[in-house]
């Protein structure tokens, strides 16, 4: 009877510490889990506090801002259309304003832009230039 009364407790021991351990290792599974689930939690948490609804503030502010811009761009564009039916619309300083603004800041006050292209000859006789003749800024003509 010598080792037989240990093996049967001995064999018991080692069959209930894996039956232990194993059951362990799910429960450790199932814990990390869960502790990965609320860190997870937490972080989207963080992330929809600090970025999401700050972004979201913003982006209403800015759909605020775009609808005011786009209406006042309708109403400028509906009274820049009804320009001409005004009957001041040869002096009205909106218009010359406009105007000068299209053309890149030269300022026109009432009267055509000036452009700097070369005459091309008419072939007369009379193609010459006369002496001491000015062209519109005030430089004299000369005769090539």
């Amino acid at each position: 009877m010598g080792w037989e009364q240990y093996l049967w407790p001995a064999l018991a021991g080692l069959i209930g510490s894996v039956v232990t351990w194993i059951l362990s290792l799910r429960r450790q599974k199932a814990d990390i889990k869960r502790i990965e689930v609320e860190i997870l939690e937490k972080a989207l948490d963080t992330l929809n506090k600090k970025v999401v609804e700050p972004l979201g503030k913003r982006y209403n502010l800015l759909q605020d801002k775009y609808d005011n811009i786009s209406k006042e761009f309708d109403d400028f564009k509906q009274a820049v259309n009804k320009r001409f039916s005004c009957r001041h619309l040869d002096t009205c300083p909106i218009m010359l304003e406009l105007q000068r603004l299209e053309r890149g800041g030269r300022k026109i006050y009432g009267h055509s832009e000036r452009t700097n292209r070369q005459r091309e000859p008419s072939g007369g006789a009379n193609d010459k230039a006369t002496p001491g003749a000015r062209d519109y800024d005030g430089f004299e003509i000369k005769d090539y």
